[in-house]
C-alpha cells in the first residue's frame, strides 16, 4: 500500500464525518434512558472518550502502523490477545457500519418505499467497490460530506435556540448515576470514528504528529456538535416526541421549519450515514489485514491489488459481515457495537501502562499523554462502569465474539511464529529475569526510522557493528586503558602495551572527559581508511584522574589521519546523543548490548 497518503485535514475528515451519524439516530433511544440527563451522558462519554484518545494518540504515535490498534496490543499483550483484539475491533467497526446502514431505513421512507435491508445491502456493495477504487477518494468525498452535514446540524441548533422550552430540562439528573452511565454506554459507539484514524495510521502524513492531533481536534469537534445539538434538541422536542424516536434530529427540524426542513435534514442524515459506513468499511478492513500480514490468517487476506493497491479481499470480507449484521436488531447491534468499542479503548489505556512500565528502550511516542498513568487508571474505572451499564445481553454477545476470536487464533494463529510482547519484558524486570531476545526492540526501532524517514548513515552502520564492553564493577583508569588495549588490539594489529601507552600518553596530554559521565578516548594510529569504535559501559563508574565523578559511559575511538573528517562526525553524534535529559539513566538501565546500541541508533532523532 503507498504510504502516508492523508494529511490532517483528511484525518479529521475521517474522524468527524464517521461520527456525525449517530446524533441523527441515537438521542432519541438514548434519551428513554437517561432523559434530560442524557447531556450529561454525552459530556461523560466525551470526557472518557478523550481519555481514550490521549492512551490510544501515544501508543499510535510510537507504532503508526496499519490497524495500529491491533498491532500495539499484539505487541503488548501477545498474539493470542492481539489476535482476539483485533478481530473484536474489526467487528464492532463493521457492527457500528450496520446501526448505520439500518438508519438508512428511517429516513428513506419519507421519500420512497422499499425494503430497508435491500437499500442497506446495494449501500454496502456500492462503498465497498469505492473503497477498493482507492483511499484518497474515500478521504474527499469523506470532507465534503462532513463539512455540509456539519453546517446543517450548527444552523439547526443556531435556528432551535430561539424555542427551547427550560421545563422540557426538569428532573435532569432524575435517571441517577446510573442512567447516565447506561446512556453514556449506550451512545458510544458515535465516538469509534476515533478508531477509524488509528486503523489507518500508516497512510497519514506525519503520523507521530497527525494521528494524535487528528484525534484530538475531531473529538473537540465532535463533542460540540453532540452537546449542543442534544442539548436543543431535547429543549425543542417534546419529551413524549422524543423518547425512542429513531429520527430525534427530523423531529427538531419539523419543529422549526415544517417538513420541508424535515426532509432536509433526512437527506443530510443519509449522507452522514453513508460516510459513516464508508468510512467503517475502510478502516475495519485495515484489521484482518494486518494480522494476515503477521501470518496469523490466510495470507490471501493481506494482498494488496497490484495496480489499485488496496485490500481487495479483506474489503469484500469485510462488506459480508456488514450484510450479515444487517438482519439483526438495531438495538442490539449498538449495544454490541458500544461494548466492543468501549473495551478496545479500555485496552488501550492497559496497553499504554504495560508499554511504558516495560522500559522499552525503542517504545519512542512523539505524544506523550498526559497524567500518566492517572488518567488510564480513571479511565479504566469509568468504562468499566458503561459495560456494566449497557447490561447483559450486550456484555454476552461480547463474550461469544471474544471466544469467536480466540477459537480463530487456536486454529490460524497458534502455530506461527510468535511475536516478542512488552508484557514479558514487564515481568522480567519484576522477577529480574531474562525472558526476551530483545526481538521486540529491534521491531521498534524499524518503526521509528520508517515513521520518521530516518536513513542509517556511516556512524548507524558503524554502531552496529561494533563491539560493546560491558564492565560491572568500578574500575581506575589504568585498568580501563588496559581492558581496551587488549579489546582492540588484534583488530588492530597492534600490540597490546603499545596501544596501551597511546591510551595513556592521549589521557595525560588532555581529558578525554567530556562530561561528568561521559569519556570519549581517542588516537590515531598509522595506516589507511581505519576507524575502529569501541563501546564502554562501567556501571559502577571508571575513575579517571583529576575527576569527581565516575564514567559510566565511554567511546573508544581509534583512527587513521584520513579519517579525521569522520572522526570528528562522529565526536559530534556521541555529543549530541549524550545531551539528552535521560541518557545516564537509560545508559545505565539498559539491559543488553542490544539495548545499548539502541540508545545510540536513535539519540539524535530522538526529538
Amino acid at each position: 500500500m503507498s504510504k502516508h497518503k492523508l494529511s490532517l485535514s483528511y484525518v479529521v475528515a475521517i474522524s468527524v464525518s464517521s461520527m456525525l451519524y449517530g446524533v441523527f439516530i441515537l438521542p432519541g433511544m438514548a434519551y428513554s434512558i437517561a432523559g434530560p440527563g442524557l447531556i450529561a451522558a454525552y459530556f461523560v462519554a466525551s470526557f472518557f472518550a478523550l481519555i481514550a484518545v490521549f492512551s490510544k494518540a501515544e501508543v499510535t504515535s510510537a507504532m503508526p502502523t496499519t490497524a495500529s490498534a491491533y498491532f500495539y496490543v499484539a505487541r503488548s499483550f501477545g498474539s493470542g490477545v492481539g489476535m482476539t483484539y483485533g478481530l473484536l475491533t474489526w467487528l464492532s467497526l463493521a457492527l457500528k457500519s450496520a446501526v448505520a446502514l439500518l438508519a438508512v431505513a428511517t429516513f428513506s421512507s419519507l421519500f420512497f418505499q422499499a425494503d430497508p435491508r435491500i437499500i442497506a445491502i446495494v449501500l454496502t456493495v456500492l462503498l465497498t467497490i469505492l473503497n477498493i477504487v482507492g483511499i484518497r477518494q474515500v478521504g474527499k468525498m469523506q470532507m465534503i460530506l462532513g463539512l455540509l452535514v456539519g453546517g446543517l446540524l450548527l444552523y439547526l441548533v443556531w435556528q432551535g435556540t430561539g424555542s427551547i422550552e427550560i421545563m422540557h430540562y426538569k428532573g435532569f439528573l432524575s435517571s441517577g448515576s446510573s442512567g447516565i452511565f447506561a446512556a453514556a454506554g449506550f451512545i458510544f459507539v458515535s465516538y469509534a470514528g476515533l478508531l477509524k484514524v488509528a486503523s489507518v495510521a500508516e497512510e497519514i502524513e506525519n503520523p507521530g504528529r497527525n494521528v494524535p492531533k487528528g484525534m484530538i481536534i475531531s473529538l473537540v469537534f465532535i463533542t460540540i456538535i453532540y452537546i449542543s445539538v442534544v442539548f436543543v434538541t431535547i429543549g425543542v422536542v417534546s419529551p413524549d416526541a422524543l423518547a425512542g424516536s429513531l429520527r430525534p434530529i427530523s423531529l427538531l427540524a419539523v419543529q422549526i421549519g415544517g417538513s420541508a426542513w424535515g426532509k432536509i435534514v433526512a437527506i443530510g442524515a443519509i449522507l452522514a450515514i453513508i460516510s459513516a459506513t464508508n468510512a467503517g468499511i475502510m478502516a475495519a478492513s485495515r484489521y484482518p489485514m494486518a494480522i494476515a500480514n503477521d501470518d496469523m490468517l490466510p495470507k490471501s487476506l493481506g494482498k494488496l491489488h497490484p495496480r489499485l493497491q488496496t485490500p481487495v479481499l479483506s474489503l469484500m470480507l469485510t462488506g459480508l459481515v456488514i450484510i450479515a449484521a444487517l438482519f439483526f436488531d438495531i438495538k442490539v447491534v449498538i449495544k454490541a457495537a458500544s461494548a466492543v468499542l468501549i473495551l478496545t479503548y479500555m485496552f488501550s489505556a492497559i496497553a499504554l501502562i504495560v508499554l511504558r512500565e516495560s522500559k522499552l528502550g525503542n517504545y519512542r511516542p512523539q505524544f506523550i499523554s498526559p497524567l500518566y498513568p492517572w488518567l488510564q487508571i480513571i479511565g479504566i474505572i469509568g468504562f468499566s462502569f458503561m459495560l456494566y451499564g449497557i447490561g447483559g445481553e450486550s456484555l454476552l454477545i461480547m463474550l461469544l465474539l471474544a471466544f469467536l476470536g480466540f477459537v480463530i487464533y487456536w486454529i490460524f494463529g497458534r502455530k506461527k511464529t510468535q511475536k516478542e510482547f512488552a508484557l514479558l519484558h514487564l515481568i522480567g524486570r519484576i522477577t529480574n529475569r531474562e525472558l526476551t531476545s530483545n526481538t521486540l526492540e529491534q521491531e521498534l526501532l524499524d518503526i521509528v526510522h520508517h515513521r520518521d524517514g530516518i536513513s542509517k548513515d556511516r556512524f548507524d552502520y558503524l554502531v552496529e557493528q561494533s563491539p560493546v564492553l560491558d564492565i560491572e564493577s568500578e574500575i581506575d583508569m589504568n585498568t580501563f586503558f588496559e581492558m581496551i588495549a587488549e579489546k582492540l588490539a588484534e583488530p588492530l594489529g597492534i600490540q597490546k602495551e603499545e596501544l596501551r601507552k597511546k591510551f595513556c600518553d592521549r589521557e595525560s596530554d588532555t581529558s578525554t572527559v567530556l562530561l561528568p559521565f561521559l569519556s570519549v578516548p581517542h588516537i590515531l594510529i598509522d595506516g589507511n581508511k581505519i576507524f575502529h569504535l569501541l563501546i564502554v559501559r562501567c556501571k559502577e563508574g571508571i575513575s579517571f584522574l583529576g575527576q569527581d565523578e565516575k564514567v559510566v559511559s565511554a567511546f573508544v575511538m581509534v583512527g587513521s589521519r584520513d579519517e579525521r573528517t569522520f572522526h570528528l562526525q562522529a565526536l559530534a553524534a556521541v555529543a549530541q546523543i549524550s545531551q539528552s535529559p535521560d541518557f545516564e539513566e537509560r545508559w545505565i538501565g539498559a539491559k543488553s548490548e542490544q539495548d545499548i546500541r539502541n540508545i545510540l541508533l536513535l539519540g539524535r532523532w530522538r526529538h
